[in-house]
């Protein structure tokens, strides 16, 4: 709801926007929404999974953007006819910000099993370094790809300088 109606207002009082950060409509309010509902369609059993599912998510995006030819569309200055068009760079991404919230999820996973009196070091540091080599292999796909981008919240575009 927030989302809409911070939509509503933006059009009413004719605010300065960039169309370039997230479309014509989109807002951060939306991706919110999208990535909460996104979210809650994946099976509490596997949030304990949740660093995997984001470089799952970030690996499938990453190749559905180079293979499609969508990198080109998103960052593109095309004019904006279909709803798509409009909100291309918000819609595309909620799939990064979906990684970014299940690797949070991972890292909370990880320290609510760890349990502050049950475990010792050793247990900690292990879970960290899990965890941080996860990481290490998102940080390695993200930079053999290309640098990160806000827009496409994956890579960055080479076509052009925004």
């Amino acid at each position: 709801m927030i989302g809409v109606i911070r939509t509503i207002v933006i059009k009413v009082i004719n605010y300065q926007e960039h169309v370039s950060e997230y479309g014509v409509h989109w807002n951060f309010f939306l991706t919110i929404a999208i990535v909460s509902t996104l979210a809650t369609l994946l099976p509490y059993s596997w949030q304990p999974f949740g660093h995997y599912i984001a470089l799952a998510i970030m690996i499938l995006y990453e190749c559905f953007i180079k293979i499609t030819g969508s990198e080109a569309y998103i960052v593109a200055n095309i004019k904006r006819i279909t709803v798509l068009d409009k909100n291309k760079e918000g819609i595309f991404q909620c799939f990064g910000y979906l990684s970014c919230y299940f690797c949070g999820l991972g890292l909370g996973e990880i320290y609510k099993q760890l349990g502050v009196e049950k475990k010792t070091n050793i247990d900690f540091l292990k879970a960290q370094l899990k965890y941080l080599a996860t990481f290490f292999v998102i940080f390695v796909i993200c930079w053999y790809f290309q640098r990160t981008s806000r827009r496409l919240v994956s890579v960055d575009d080479k076509i052009g300088k925004y």
